[in-house]
């Protein structure tokens, strides 16, 4: 019976610190993104920033999505991450306007002047 617990702990304790891992390997994944985009490299930042949105559905990737696929043109994919960013709690207000343009450029007027007001 001792065994047991002692196995169940030692599970417990692997389980966290693969989470842990896992959470650390994930923001390690936005700043590489994050360092393309910088350098102007959306096209290998996109594939970043989608692993670790996968790895964690967080603001940080999914606005480095958007804006990434904005800058390179790719209205289609930029509107559809923009929804994603927006339907979070924490967008901004710079979040609304992008998707504004985004929506202007796909001839999409009326949803952006809503979106506007």
């Amino acid at each position: 019976m001792y065994k047991i617990k002692y196995s169940f702990s030692s599970f417990l304790g692997l389980m966290i610190a693969i989470a842990a891992c896992r959470t650390a390997q994930g923001q390690y994944i936005i700043k590489q993104a994050d360092s393309e985009a910088s350098l102007y490299n959306y096209a290998k930042a996109i594939p970043l920033y989608e692993r670790a949105y996968h790895k964690k559905n967080s603001l940080t990737a999914a606005r480095g999505l958007a804006d990434s696929y904005r800058l390179l043109n790719d209205y289609d994919h930029a509107a559809s991450w923009y929804e994603k960013l927006l339907s979070m709690p924490d967008h901004t207000a710079n979040d609304e306007i992008h998707y504004a343009g985004t929506l202007i450029n796909q001839g999409k007027y009326a949803e952006a002047k809503t979106l506007l007001q």
